[in-house]
This record gives structure tokens, sequence and C-alpha cells, in this order.
């Protein structure tokens, strides 16, 4: 690894794409050229751009054995949901496919996923260690990220979950609200997988107790939902958040 001059994780990133051997016959510098394919298109739109991060967080999710735990935990390891919702997992090595950023690629493509919302000022990716659920609408269009980290035992100020910056957007399911006239709400988007998982596809979620946003209100409107089942955590903050509904 040292004579390739990559890292450990991009080493088992080079094994994963093929690479026959990582021992070379003389040694080199470690160089600034990526070995690993880019998993997005420079130039792209910003929509593109998410859904093809998206696309490499599902199909890394596929071959990471400790969030397939975690979704097993969860009751989440069914083939259907993770494709039919695109799960994904953001497990560190998306830098790794990217151009350096001393490179001009390199720094346009962090510049335009830092305005996504998928890299921070700091140049941290935002979801890094997290399962990925993109809220996407009836035309696939990517309107809202979530992240869950996988771990509990968290650096002291380190979210739990985490959304894309900005007003929360988008409707979950939102093929789920149509034809019917009853739906049930929960607290979080993994709870309304959970219910989606065992059956009860008329399911969404608001974004916490207290992320009910106008969108989500004027969808059951729109598709004219006349009963709302309330599925928040059954604690003292949930109880609360549905006494006032």
């Amino acid at each position: 690894m040292l004579i390739q001059g990559v890292s450990f994780r991009h080493a088992v990133e080079l094994l994963r794409d093929g690479a026959s051997s990582l021992v070379a016959e003389n040694p080199v510098k470690q160089n600034t050229v990526p070995k690993l394919e880019t998993p997005v298109t420079t130039g792209a739109a910003d929509q593109a751009m998410l859904r093809q991060v998206i696309e490499y967080y599902h199909q890394t999710l596929k071959q990471e054995p400790e969030v397939q735990e975690y979704l097993a935990k969860r009751g989440l390891d069914d083939a259907e949901l993770i494709n039919h919702f695109k799960l994904g997992y953001a497990n560190r090595t998306l830098g790794l496919r990217l151009p350096q950023k001393n490179r001009k690629a390199g720094n346009q493509i962090r510049e335009q996923l830092q305005r996504i919302g998928l890299y921070r000022d700091t140049g941290r990716k935002h979801f890094n260690g997290s399962l990925v659920i993109p809220v996407m609408d009836e035309n696939g269009v990517i309107r809202e990220v979530y992240g869950r980290k996988l771990l509990d035992n968290l650096r002291k100020g380190t979210p739990k979950h985490t959304y894309l910056p900005g007003p929360h957007e988008g409707v979950f399911n939102v093929a789920g609200l149509a034809n019917i006239e009853e739906v049930i709400l929960c607290e979080s988007l993994i709870d309304a997988l959970t219910f989606w998982r065992w059956g009860f596809r008329h399911v969404t979620t608001s974004y916490g107790i207290n992320g009910f946003t106008d969108e989500l209100l004027h969808a059951f409107i729109d598709h004219k939902i006349k009963r709302v089942l309330i599925a928040y955590d059954r604690d003292e903050a949930g109880n609360k958040a549905a006494a006032e509904w």
C-alpha cells in the first residue's frame, strides 16, 4: 500500500475495483491522480450530481456488512425496500474516487458538492458514517436527504441525525398517498420504512415532532386524505406532539 502511495481504505477500494496487485516493481511517489473510477460527472447539473452520489451510496450499501447488519437489526434488511427507496451508505470512500482537490476538476466537484450540501465547509462529507435515505418526488427528483449515523458512541457534539442544509423539502413516500383516504404519519423516516417493510404502504413521515411542513399538509389535501394515524414515538415528546394534532 505504501509502495503504491495509497491508504488502507483506498487499497480496499482498489481491490474491490479489481486491482490485481498493490505491489509495484519500483516504489512510486504518492500522486494526485485517483486510481479509482469517479462516480460523478464533472460539469453535471446539481440534481444530476446529487443523484449520482446517491446511486454511489446505494451501491456501497450493498457491499458493506456493517450497514447490512444495522438494517437487519432494525428489520429493514429487505431487497425490495432497499431498492425502492434507494437506501445508501456513506462509508467515507467518496472522496477517494474524486480527482484530488489540487486539480481543477477535483476542486470544481468539491465546490459543487458543498453547494448541494453533501460536503461541509470544512471539506468533510456531510453524511459520513450514515445510512442515507433520499426523499424523492413522483418524478424521481431528490428533494431531501436524511442520514442516520450507524454508531451511537459518537464524539460529543456529533449529531446522530442529519439532513441537507436548509428547510425540509419533499414528502417521503408520496406515492403511498395515492388512492387512499387514510395515512400513517411517523416521526422518523426509519419508522416509516419499518411500516412499509411490513406491508403498510400508506405511510409517510414528518421530519421529527417539529418537522411537519406546509408541503406535507398540502400533499394530504391534494390527495384528499381524510384520516391521519399518528405513529410518533411513545415518549413524552412524541405523546405531546400527537396530542397537539
